[in-house]
Protein backbone atom coordinates (compact mmCIF):
# COMPACT_ATOMS: atom_id res chain seq x y z
CA UNK A 1 0.00 0.00 0.00
CA UNK A 2 1.29 3.39 -1.19
CA UNK A 3 2.71 6.03 1.77
CA UNK A 4 0.11 8.78 1.99
CA UNK A 5 1.14 12.01 2.92
CA UNK A 6 0.05 14.93 4.80
CA UNK A 7 -0.38 18.43 2.07
CA UNK A 8 2.32 20.26 3.91
CA UNK A 9 4.55 17.17 3.13
CA UNK A 10 3.56 16.49 -0.25
CA UNK A 11 4.08 19.56 -1.69
CA UNK A 12 8.06 19.23 -1.07
CA UNK A 13 8.02 15.71 -2.93
CA UNK A 14 9.17 15.92 -6.57
CA UNK A 15 8.91 14.18 -9.56
CA UNK A 16 12.08 14.32 -11.27
CA UNK A 17 11.73 12.76 -14.24
CA UNK A 18 7.87 11.98 -15.88
CA UNK A 19 6.12 11.96 -19.19
CA UNK A 20 3.16 13.55 -18.52
CA UNK A 21 2.78 14.76 -22.36
CA UNK A 22 3.27 11.73 -24.04
CA UNK A 23 -0.54 10.59 -23.14
CA UNK A 24 -2.28 13.56 -24.96
CA UNK A 25 -4.22 16.13 -23.52
CA UNK A 26 -3.97 16.30 -20.19
CA UNK A 27 -7.37 17.14 -17.95
CA UNK A 28 -6.75 20.11 -16.87
CA UNK A 29 -8.40 19.06 -12.89
CA UNK A 30 -5.39 16.53 -12.85
CA UNK A 31 -3.49 19.18 -12.94
CA UNK A 32 -5.28 21.66 -10.49
CA UNK A 33 -5.17 18.67 -7.89
CA UNK A 34 -1.60 17.88 -8.59
CA UNK A 35 0.11 18.38 -5.18
CA UNK A 36 3.61 17.43 -6.08
CA UNK A 37 6.47 19.42 -8.50
CA UNK A 38 7.35 17.52 -11.57
CA UNK A 39 9.91 17.88 -13.76
CA UNK A 40 7.88 17.31 -17.33
CA UNK A 41 10.67 16.01 -20.31
CA UNK A 42 10.25 16.54 -23.88
CA UNK A 43 11.33 13.36 -26.06
CA UNK A 44 10.26 13.95 -29.38
CA UNK A 45 9.64 16.95 -31.81
CA UNK A 46 6.28 17.37 -30.66
CA UNK A 47 6.56 17.02 -27.08
CA UNK A 48 8.64 20.20 -27.32
CA UNK A 49 5.35 22.27 -27.71
CA UNK A 50 3.08 20.96 -25.11
CA UNK A 51 5.35 20.56 -22.33
CA UNK A 52 6.02 24.55 -22.93
CA UNK A 53 2.78 24.91 -22.72
CA UNK A 54 2.52 23.13 -19.63
CA UNK A 55 5.07 24.51 -17.70
CA UNK A 56 3.08 28.10 -18.79
CA UNK A 57 -0.01 27.22 -17.83
CA UNK A 58 1.27 25.75 -14.23
CA UNK A 59 4.60 27.07 -13.88
CA UNK A 60 4.87 26.79 -10.03
CA UNK A 61 4.18 23.03 -10.71
CA UNK A 62 6.26 21.86 -13.89
CA UNK A 63 9.81 22.33 -14.96
CA UNK A 64 9.97 22.18 -18.38
CA UNK A 65 12.82 19.99 -20.03
CA UNK A 66 13.71 19.78 -23.04
CA UNK A 67 15.98 17.89 -25.85
CA UNK A 68 15.63 18.50 -29.38
CA UNK A 69 18.80 19.92 -30.22
CA UNK A 70 17.44 22.12 -33.41
CA UNK A 71 15.30 24.40 -31.22
CA UNK A 72 17.46 23.80 -27.57
CA UNK A 73 18.96 27.16 -27.51
CA UNK A 74 15.71 28.84 -27.97
CA UNK A 75 13.97 26.95 -25.51
CA UNK A 76 16.82 27.50 -22.77
CA UNK A 77 16.72 31.10 -23.48
CA UNK A 78 12.81 31.41 -23.19
CA UNK A 79 12.27 29.28 -19.92
CA UNK A 80 15.31 30.32 -17.15
CA UNK A 81 14.57 27.21 -14.98
CA UNK A 82 14.17 24.62 -17.84
CA UNK A 83 16.10 21.92 -18.04
CA UNK A 84 17.41 19.38 -20.59
CA UNK A 85 15.88 16.33 -20.95
CA UNK A 86 14.96 13.95 -21.78
CA UNK A 87 18.76 12.36 -23.39
CA UNK A 88 21.43 9.74 -22.84
CA UNK A 89 22.38 6.89 -24.39
CA UNK A 90 20.90 3.85 -25.49
CA UNK A 91 22.32 0.66 -27.32
CA UNK A 92 18.85 -0.96 -27.48
CA UNK A 93 17.16 1.38 -29.21
CA UNK A 94 16.21 0.24 -32.68
CA UNK A 95 14.28 2.75 -35.49
CA UNK A 96 10.49 1.87 -35.59
CA UNK A 97 9.07 1.64 -38.84
CA UNK A 98 6.43 4.37 -37.85
CA UNK A 99 7.74 5.81 -34.76
CA UNK A 100 3.83 7.53 -34.46
CA UNK A 101 1.91 4.36 -34.68
CA UNK A 102 -0.52 3.12 -32.45
CA UNK A 103 1.36 -0.31 -32.42
CA UNK A 104 4.57 0.29 -33.01
CA UNK A 105 6.58 -2.02 -35.04
CA UNK A 106 10.73 -1.53 -35.03
CA UNK A 107 12.87 -2.24 -37.94
CA UNK A 108 16.25 -3.87 -37.10
CA UNK A 109 18.39 -0.92 -37.17
CA UNK A 110 19.64 0.69 -34.28
CA UNK A 111 21.73 4.10 -34.02
CA UNK A 112 25.05 4.15 -33.75
CA UNK A 113 26.28 5.05 -30.42
CA UNK A 114 29.07 7.21 -31.50
CA UNK A 115 25.98 8.97 -33.74
CA UNK A 116 23.94 9.15 -30.50
CA UNK A 117 27.67 10.69 -28.12
CA UNK A 118 28.01 12.84 -31.10
CA UNK A 119 24.15 14.56 -30.64
CA UNK A 120 24.28 14.08 -26.17
CA UNK A 121 27.58 15.83 -26.53
CA UNK A 122 25.55 18.90 -28.07
CA UNK A 123 22.98 19.01 -25.74
CA UNK A 124 24.93 19.08 -22.63
CA UNK A 125 27.40 21.49 -24.14
CA UNK A 126 24.15 23.80 -24.08
CA UNK A 127 23.83 22.47 -20.54
CA UNK A 128 27.37 24.15 -19.96
CA UNK A 129 26.95 26.85 -21.80
CA UNK A 130 23.35 28.33 -20.15
CA UNK A 131 24.32 26.12 -17.10
CA UNK A 132 21.40 24.14 -17.17
CA UNK A 133 20.51 20.70 -15.51
CA UNK A 134 20.31 17.54 -17.54
CA UNK A 135 18.05 14.17 -17.22
CA UNK A 136 20.20 11.39 -18.93
CA UNK A 137 19.56 7.59 -19.50
CA UNK A 138 22.26 5.31 -19.94
CA UNK A 139 20.49 1.96 -21.12
CA UNK A 140 23.06 -0.85 -22.10
CA UNK A 141 25.86 1.87 -22.17
CA UNK A 142 27.18 1.71 -18.65
CA UNK A 143 30.58 1.62 -19.52
CA UNK A 144 29.79 4.03 -22.77
CA UNK A 145 27.94 7.00 -20.39
CA UNK A 146 30.90 6.41 -17.85
CA UNK A 147 33.48 7.47 -20.14
CA UNK A 148 31.36 10.04 -21.69
CA UNK A 149 30.65 12.12 -18.54
CA UNK A 150 34.35 12.03 -17.51
CA UNK A 151 35.23 12.86 -21.38
CA UNK A 152 32.87 16.39 -20.82
CA UNK A 153 34.49 16.63 -16.71
CA UNK A 154 37.45 16.92 -18.43
CA UNK A 155 36.85 19.15 -21.66
CA UNK A 156 34.57 21.35 -19.72
CA UNK A 157 36.72 21.86 -16.55
CA UNK A 158 35.19 23.83 -13.44
CA UNK A 159 32.35 25.18 -15.49
CA UNK A 160 30.84 21.36 -15.91
CA UNK A 161 30.80 21.30 -11.83
CA UNK A 162 28.07 24.11 -12.40
CA UNK A 163 25.67 21.90 -13.57
CA UNK A 164 24.09 18.45 -11.92
CA UNK A 165 23.45 15.90 -13.91
CA UNK A 166 20.22 13.42 -13.24
CA UNK A 167 20.97 9.45 -14.02
CA UNK A 168 17.54 8.72 -13.93
CA UNK A 169 15.88 5.43 -13.54
CA UNK A 170 19.61 4.67 -13.17
CA UNK A 171 20.24 0.97 -13.85
CA UNK A 172 24.17 1.39 -12.95
CA UNK A 173 25.71 -1.60 -10.97
CA UNK A 174 26.54 -0.24 -7.23
CA UNK A 175 30.26 -1.08 -7.81
CA UNK A 176 30.06 1.74 -11.02
CA UNK A 177 27.94 4.25 -8.92
CA UNK A 178 30.37 4.34 -6.73
CA UNK A 179 33.37 5.28 -8.55
CA UNK A 180 30.89 7.54 -10.42
CA UNK A 181 30.01 9.17 -7.40
CA UNK A 182 33.44 9.95 -5.52
CA UNK A 183 34.90 11.28 -9.41
CA UNK A 184 31.79 13.46 -10.54
CA UNK A 185 30.58 15.54 -7.58
CA UNK A 186 27.66 16.78 -9.96
CA UNK A 187 25.97 13.45 -11.02
CA UNK A 188 23.05 12.65 -9.13
CA UNK A 189 21.22 9.46 -9.43
CA UNK A 190 17.09 8.79 -9.53
CA UNK A 191 15.37 5.47 -9.46
CA UNK A 192 11.57 4.85 -10.60
CA UNK A 193 9.57 2.21 -9.78
CA UNK A 194 8.50 1.19 -13.60
CA UNK A 195 11.92 0.42 -14.63
CA UNK A 196 13.95 -0.54 -11.40
CA UNK A 197 11.89 -2.22 -9.80
CA UNK A 198 12.82 -5.31 -12.20
CA UNK A 199 16.36 -4.66 -11.02
CA UNK A 200 18.05 -7.32 -8.86
CA UNK A 201 20.13 -4.97 -8.18
CA UNK A 202 17.72 -2.08 -7.39
CA UNK A 203 18.41 -2.28 -3.19
CA UNK A 204 21.96 -2.41 -3.44
CA UNK A 205 22.27 0.69 -5.97
CA UNK A 206 20.12 2.74 -3.50
CA UNK A 207 22.15 1.17 -0.46
CA UNK A 208 25.27 2.36 -2.14
CA UNK A 209 24.25 5.66 -3.04
CA UNK A 210 25.55 8.76 -1.09
CA UNK A 211 22.13 9.96 1.23
CA UNK A 212 22.85 13.65 -0.41
CA UNK A 213 22.91 12.37 -4.20
CA UNK A 214 19.82 10.22 -4.43
CA UNK A 215 16.23 11.90 -6.02
CA UNK A 216 13.01 9.85 -6.94
CA UNK A 217 11.26 10.06 -10.05
CA UNK A 218 8.08 8.24 -11.92
CA UNK A 219 9.01 7.91 -15.25
CA UNK A 220 5.35 7.62 -15.73
CA UNK A 221 3.57 9.47 -19.22
CA UNK A 222 0.32 10.05 -16.66
CA UNK A 223 -0.08 12.86 -14.66
CA UNK A 224 -2.22 11.21 -11.99
CA UNK A 225 -0.21 8.25 -11.86
CA UNK A 226 3.04 10.41 -11.19
CA UNK A 227 1.85 11.17 -7.29
CA UNK A 228 1.37 7.66 -5.86
CA UNK A 229 4.36 6.26 -8.08
CA UNK A 230 7.20 8.40 -6.54
CA UNK A 231 5.77 7.99 -2.92
CA UNK A 232 6.23 4.34 -3.99
CA UNK A 233 9.65 4.84 -4.19
CA UNK A 234 9.87 7.31 -1.56
CA UNK A 235 8.78 4.42 0.76
CA UNK A 236 10.82 1.96 -0.82
CA UNK A 237 14.38 4.59 -0.39
CA UNK A 238 13.30 5.11 3.39
CA UNK A 239 13.17 1.19 3.92
CA UNK A 240 16.42 0.74 2.88
CA UNK A 241 17.96 3.86 3.84
CA UNK A 242 16.31 3.08 7.42
CA UNK A 243 14.73 6.84 7.10
CA UNK A 244 11.69 7.48 8.82
CA UNK A 245 9.16 9.22 6.33
CA UNK A 246 7.98 12.55 8.62
CA UNK A 247 3.87 12.96 9.19
CA UNK A 248 4.54 16.80 9.24
CA UNK A 249 6.78 19.59 7.69
CA UNK A 250 8.62 21.28 10.84
CA UNK A 251 10.97 23.75 9.59
CA UNK A 252 14.30 24.20 11.11
CA UNK A 253 15.07 20.97 11.71
CA UNK A 254 18.67 19.71 12.35
CA UNK A 255 19.98 17.34 10.19
CA UNK A 256 20.11 14.05 12.65
CA UNK A 257 15.71 14.68 12.78
CA UNK A 258 15.39 15.11 8.91
CA UNK A 259 12.63 12.67 7.20
CA UNK A 260 12.85 10.64 4.07
CA UNK A 261 11.22 13.32 2.00
CA UNK A 262 12.88 16.27 3.60
CA UNK A 263 16.54 14.99 2.51
CA UNK A 264 15.29 13.91 -0.83
CA UNK A 265 13.89 17.80 -0.93
CA UNK A 266 17.57 18.78 0.45
CA UNK A 267 18.94 16.73 -2.45
CA UNK A 268 16.79 18.67 -5.02
CA UNK A 269 17.88 21.87 -4.14
CA UNK A 270 21.35 21.06 -4.11
CA UNK A 271 20.97 19.53 -8.01
CA UNK A 272 18.74 22.21 -8.72
CA UNK A 273 20.83 24.73 -7.78
CA UNK A 274 24.47 23.39 -8.84
CA UNK A 275 27.52 24.76 -8.26
CA UNK A 276 29.27 21.51 -7.27
CA UNK A 277 32.81 21.16 -5.44
CA UNK A 278 35.46 20.64 -8.35
CA UNK A 279 37.38 17.75 -7.19
CA UNK A 280 40.98 17.91 -6.74
CA UNK A 281 41.93 15.92 -9.84
CA UNK A 282 39.92 17.61 -11.63
CA UNK A 283 41.84 20.68 -10.84
CA UNK A 284 44.88 19.27 -11.47
CA UNK A 285 43.80 18.40 -14.82
CA UNK A 286 42.30 21.63 -15.76
CA UNK A 287 45.78 23.06 -14.77
CA UNK A 288 47.46 21.07 -17.33
CA UNK A 289 45.22 21.44 -19.91
CA UNK A 290 45.32 25.14 -19.64
CA UNK A 291 49.45 25.19 -19.11
CA UNK A 292 49.53 22.52 -22.51
CA UNK A 293 46.75 24.83 -24.46
CA UNK A 294 47.96 28.73 -23.22
CA UNK A 295 44.71 30.85 -24.58
CA UNK A 296 42.43 28.32 -25.18
CA UNK A 297 39.57 28.42 -22.62
CA UNK A 298 36.99 25.27 -22.76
Amino acid sequence: MTISLKPDVLRHVVDVHCHPTDAGEIPPEAMESLEITICAMASMQSDQQRVAALAEAYPDKVIPCFDITSNLRDSLTKFPDAMVGEVGLDRSFRVPFDYFAEERKLTPFTIPVEHQMAILEAQLDLAVEFKRNASVHSVKAQQATVEFLHKLAKRHGESWYRISVDMHSCGFSSEAWRDIEKALSNVFLSVSIVINHKHPNLKKLIATCSPDRILVESDYNDVTRCTPQVLEMIELVSEVKGWVIEEDWVENLDESDWGAVRRLFENWKRFKEGGHPVPVGSKRSRKKLLENSPGSES
